[in-house]
């Protein structure tokens, strides 16, 4: 339960609270120009959805079927299996996990689609402190291993969930991609410069070190953001060497990046 009330308190960060609707910008053309001019092969995209669906606490059995509703939707194939059984997540089989306590409920599960994404689904009902209606929260996280950087149908799946729900859903998204380990790092600091200058990329934040060079970032190009203190945030650049494989990897997340790296 603690774990949980942790996990809706970093969501809550995530939250963008502002946008820039009078600027008419593609998101994923902006994200798809940064990789291009860093030379970095995208391996795989990240995309998270989360927002409230219900505005009560719902019990054991409309959560299970609400739950089930969605997973189908969704398109989860296989069989469910117990999520003890460790193993790669394939269409033959997903996990299903369940916890129910009082004024609490989970219902998670792990699987892949006929496109070959891995999704998780965390649906979480929960009576709130302030108030004893509670709220009912859906948790999506798909990763992509191609068809990157499209609005493919299991995107446009998840978000008409949301919208039959007539809830507001929040959306961020992280590509990730190893980048040429030929450059020097005071090369790459100025190429990352130039890549934000076309985008009027103002940094708010940097970190670097002998492996690491972060960047967190606002520009105008990309409709929605975060407000931290009184700094607007919608763009989050790392790239870090492997020592494993001596590899330089790129992180690209929007409005941060939600992946540990």
């Amino acid at each position: 339960m603690k774990k949980f009330i942790l996990f809706l308190t970093l969501m809550a960060l995530l939250i963008p609270i502002g946008s820039t609707a009078e600027i008419k910008y593609d998101e994923q053309k902006v994200l798809s120009t940064i990789m291009d001019d860093l030379e970095a092969e995208i391996k795989e995209e990240d995309i998270i959805f989360n927002g409230v669906i219900i505005n009560k606490f719902i019990k054991e059995d409309e959560m299970s079927s609400v739950a089930e509703e969605i997973k189908n939707k969704i398109g989860l194939l296989g069989i469910e299996i117990d999520p003890l059984i460790k193993g790669n997540y394939n269409d033959d089989y997903y996990t299903k996990e369940v916890i129910f306590e009082d004024g609490f409920g989970q219902i998670c599960y792990i699987g892949q689609d006929k496109d070959k994404n891995n999704i998780a689904i965390i649906l979480s009902s929960y009576y709130t402190q302030e108030e004893l209606i509670g709220e009912t929260y859906l948790y999506v996280n798909i990763v992509k291993s191609s068809d990157f950087l499209k609005n493919n149908g299991i995107i446009e799946e998840v978000k008409s969930i949301y919208s039959n729900y007539n809830c507001r859903v929040e959306i961020s998204s992280c590509l990730i991609g190893e980048i040429s380990n030929d450059m020097s790092y005071n090369d790459r600091v100025k190429e990352i410069g130039k890549t934000l200058k076309k985008i009027d990329g103002k940094v708010i934040e940097e970190f670097s070190d002998t492996s690491l060079i972060s960047y967190t970032v606002y520009t105008p190009y990309i409709d929605k953001y975060i407000k931290i203190d009184k700094d607007r945030i919608n763009l989050n650049i790392a790239i870090r060497n492997s020592e494993l494989d001596n590899k330089n990897y790129i992180w690209l997340g929007t409005p941060i990046i939600t992946v540990g790296y």
